[in-house]
């Protein structure tokens, strides 16, 4: 089952149709993890596609846009954590309670300015890329 580790204070922008970013979470066979980003998803669209990741989380445009959420780490990667993390490409990794975003990815992100929650700046919308960006 996925752990939909939106903000309630997320959720509350959802119902009016508005886009934002999907952050997923993929825990392979050996523990290792993938955290993977969609842009331009609804709310209840991310909610669909995240039924198949172990975690997942939705952040609205109206909060930070693709790119700010692609660069947007761990405050501490591996902190504990029992069902959510702090920044919005964080999620929480249940099965060892431990934070996780794409720095455990081997592939680097388009952007690596290490944003953290709530450091939204002026970054360019990367959203008209095509379809979902996955960094392993």
């Amino acid at each position: 089952m996925a752990s939909d580790q939106t903000p309630v204070k997320y959720k509350i922008l959802a119902p009016q149709g508005r886009l934002g970013t999907g952050v997923f979470l993929r825990i392979g066979a050996s523990g290792d993890t993938l955290v993977s980003f969609e842009p331009n998803l609804t709310y209840e669209r991310c909610v669909q596609r995240g039924v198949s990741f172990a975690a997942f989380k939705w952040v609205p445009l109206q909060v930070a846009n693709y790119a700010a959420v692609v660069d947007s780490r761990c405050r501490l990667v591996g902190e504990l954590c029992s069902t959510s993390c702090d920044a919005d490409g964080c999620l929480c990794n249940a099965a060892v309670q431990k934070c996780v975003d794409a720095s455990a990815n081997s592939q680097k992100p388009p952007h690596s300015g290490g944003l953290t929650s709530g450091d939204y700046g002026e970054v360019p919308l990367v959203g008209e890329l095509e379809g979902s960006y996955s960094r392993r």
